[in-house]
């Protein structure tokens, strides 16, 4: 999903000012297949398509069940949507105070919860973060998690001086990253308002590898070949990744869609080559799941007043659409035509100007 940012910018034509106004970053044609991108491909099992239902929605058992959950959380039938194939919780729309605030109802001290109020974001983050694992421990069974599957410490994001406060925690089982596996709470004004999972489901596959590094290493040198891996840049890991189980949602039975891969993450790196590829080799069958190039690739654009900003066409009324050459971004330094390529998402700072101005900045998808 998109992450919108702000951020301000101007460059400088021969001729004057050229002030951002408004600008994007956008997805741009990613380089040509060409050489080892020619061996690029997905297994079609790791695009996971599927759907949400209120218990009313669900077959008569199951049905039951959610809305007792439901109501021994203390939420009415149609505060929460299971997705179909984890059979876990998407969505949860709770009203909980879980730290002091002005939310409705919430009447907390911090006394309450045997600590000092904060005195800054960080321990309000903590406190926040603290009280999140309360409740997913005291609740886990009704949210259908194991919160021993809940990386620790977790992550809590503070916005708007406190009003608003993101939690998040990834998954871990039997020590290992659960890829594309999360929960993600919204904390508002104290109250837990929004809790849910990402493609949580049951995991019934061993985690010890019977197909080894090397022999995962062999595969993708003989799926890229005649190019050559000369070394790798990023480490080789044991990854669970979830799969679909049915290629149509609405025939799955509830809780039964996904299925788990042991998986070797290896990283080869291409002389010559700035793309980053990842590959996935099952680690138990040691088939190729993946071979994909992992950069994201976008190209700064902003509006600009060629000459000057007095209003008057057509140097001094806003041209949009200009590439944002030597622009600053969390994956590097835009080039002359605007472009910039690498790993993460992708941001750019705000930046003191003449005449601030806020630009867009869209991650691409």
């Amino acid at each position: 999903m998109s992450k919108t940012h702000t951020a301000s910018t101007f460059g400088y034509s021969l001729l004057g000012f050229l002030l951002c106004i408004a600008g994007s970053i956008q997805a741009f044609e990613t380089p040509d297949r060409a050489g080892v991108g020619q061996t690029e491909f997905r297994a079609s099992e790791l695009s996971i398509d599927t759907r949400y239902y209120l218990p009313a929605e669900l077959p008569a058992s199951e049905a039951s069940k959610a809305a007792a959950d439901l109501a021994a959380l203390g939420m009415p039938a149609a505060a929460g949507r299971v997705d179909v194939r984890g059979g876990r919780w998407a969505t949860l729309l709770p009203a909980n105070p879980l730290v002091p605030g002005r939310g409705v109802g919430n009447d907390l001290l911090w006394s309450d919860l045997g600590v000092s109020a904060p005195a800054s974001e960080r321990e309000l983050a903590a406190a926040a973060l603290q009280a999140t694992n309360d409740y997913l421990q005291t609740n886990g069974h009704l949210l259908r998690i194991d919160p021993n599957e809940l990386a620790a410490p977790g992550k809590a994001t503070v916005y708007r001086d406190g009003a608003v406060i993101q939690v998040y925690y990834a998954r871990v089982f039997e020590g290992l990253p659960v890829r594309g596996n999360h929960l993600a709470a919204t904390i508002n004004h104290g109250n837990l308002v929004l809790l849910g999972t990402e493609n949580w489901g049951d995991i019934n596959v061993s985690t010890v590898p019977q197909v080894s590094e090397r022999a995962a290493d062999d595969a993708v040198r003989s799926h890229v070949a005649p190019a050559e891996v000369n070394g790798s840049w990023g480490k080789t890991e044991l990854i669970l990744v979830p799969t679909a189980k049915g290629t149509d949602p609405k025939n799955v039975t509830v809780g039964e869609g996904l299925e788990y891969r042991l998986a070797w993450v290896l990283r080869p790196a291409f002389d010559g080559d700035l793309r980053r590829f990842e590959a996935l080799v099952d680690a138990h069958s040691g088939k190729l799941l993946s071979f994909e190039d992992t950069n994201h690739y976008a190209e700064v654009k902003g509006g600009v007043y060629p000459v000057t900003n007095d209003g008057i066409s057509p140097d001094g009324v806003e041209q949009p659409g200009w590439p944002m050459p030597y622009q600053d971004t969390s994956l590097g330094t835009t080039d002359t035509g605007g472009n910039v390529a690498g790993g993460g998402s992708i941001t750019t700072p705000r930046h003191s100007t003449r005449r601030p101005a806020d630009c867009q900045v869209r991650q691409p998808p």
